[in-house]
């Protein structure tokens, strides 16, 4: 491997942009690079003109397009100059649920877990639910079709802010102990962080580990995503991008074991698009296994124009499938696409709430709901 790593920054005030092939080697090397694409690149046009509707922050973006990776930038989301754009971390809400989804199938594979488990096997008696909400199988918290809420009605933050920082694990087994469901599982579709971050609570009970554990045990250590935690070191605090809710900075969301599996953690863009580059390779990785069973479209999910796997959302258009999750937090806005049939990968990470500018990029490819958000 030619361990040479030339950034190439595009001439000009607009969208800067760096080539290089997908994430770290794993023996640590640095990647081998060929030149970064045009100036009049539709990516980096769209970028200029999602960051011209910002007050503040900007984007991170990756594209991969059956070759090497072209990171780019535009705006200011870096919290501070020198920082490859690649390496600046971002929160990257809902997108967590893939992350979740893998961890729920490797379960599967590693015969920890069965999809169609109910939750009641694994929650202490502090939880016991109504027998409704016992019956509710992990397929069914992956899915969307639990009929659980969007959120749990005891949520009461101290900090309108940062609305999870103080919900606990015992709050959410409070909540599970007094739901009363309008009807018995399986429902259609119906977006809910509540059932996704039980999810995450559930696979730490099963495992005897915490999530952030899990996480790091199962995915980021295995395909080498070195940014990928649900929490920051110093050093990654240093590289955090500063999220915006239109000029004003905002600090990033915090969480309990209760619901960090539904938009806890935070990642790269080199990590992100590793993570999709790996899981579109037709030869064997760690997670070759859980990706497989987790891709597998299982429901129609209308509200998301397609259907749902383990965690990920999958979209038909122009004759090829498309798995896909966006993501919201306090102050950011991320999305993350890709197409194996294509070769294509998108990562799209924006320190700002405006829904408006990141519109400007994802539309580029395809046309996608509002990003699922807390």
């Amino acid at each position: 491997m030619n361990k040479l790593r030339l950034a190439i920054l595009l001439a000009g005030s607009g969208a800067n942009c760096v080539a290089q092939f997908p994430g770290p080697p794993a023996d640590g090397t640095a990647a081998a690079t060929i030149p970064a694409t045009a100036a009049g690149d539709p990516l980096a046009q769209a970028l200029d003109r999602g960051a011209a509707r910002l007050e503040a922050g900007g984007f991170v973006a990756a594209e991969v397009q059956d070759g090497p990776v072209h990171y780019l930038t535009a705006g200011r989301p870096g919290p501070r100059e020198g920082i490859p754009p690649e390496r600046v971390i971002f929160e990257i809400g809902s997108i967590t649920k893939v992350f979740t989804g893998l961890l729920l199938a490797q379960a599967v594979v590693e015969h920890v877990v069965a999809l169609d488990d109910p939750i009641s096997r694994y929650l202490p008696s502090a939880a016991t639910p109504d027998p409704a909400v016992a019956g509710i199988t992990l397929e069914q918290l992956a899915t969307h079709t639990s009929g659980l809420p969007r959120l749990p009605g005891n949520l009461q933050p101290a900090n309108r802010f940062d609305p999870f920082a103080d919900y606990t694990v015992g709050d959410l087994y409070a909540f599970l102990r007094g739901y009363k469901p309008a009807a018995p599982p399986p429902r259609p579709a119906d977006y809910s962080n509540l059932g996704v971050g039980l999810l995450g609570q559930i696979l730490a009970l099963a495992y005897h580990e915490t999530y952030a554990q899990l996480i790091a045990e199962k995915i980021a250590q295995p395909l080498h995503l070195a940014d990928t935690v649900a929490r920051l070191s110093d050093e990654q605090k240093s590289r955090l991008a500063t999220p915006h809710a239109g000029r004003r900075p905002v600090a990033p969301l915090h969480f309990q074991d209760s619901l960090v599996g539904a938009d806890g953690l935070y990642s790269t863009a080199a990590d992100l698009v590793r993570l999709a580059h790996v899981l579109m390779l037709e030869f064997d990785h760690p997670l070759r296994e859980a990706w497989e069973l987790a891709r597998q479209p299982r429901h129609d999910f209308t509200a998301m124009n397609g259907k749902i796997g383990l965690g990920v959302l999958i979209m038909a258009h122009g004759g090829t499938t498309v798995y896909w999750h966006g993501g919201t937090a306090a102050g950011t806005r991320t999305h993350l696409e890709w197409s194996p049939q294509d070769k294509h990968t998108l990562v799209v990470l924006m320190n700002s709430d405006s829904i408006e500018a990141m519109n400007q990029v994802v539309t580029l490819y395809k046309l996608v709901p509002d990003s699922p958000s807390r």
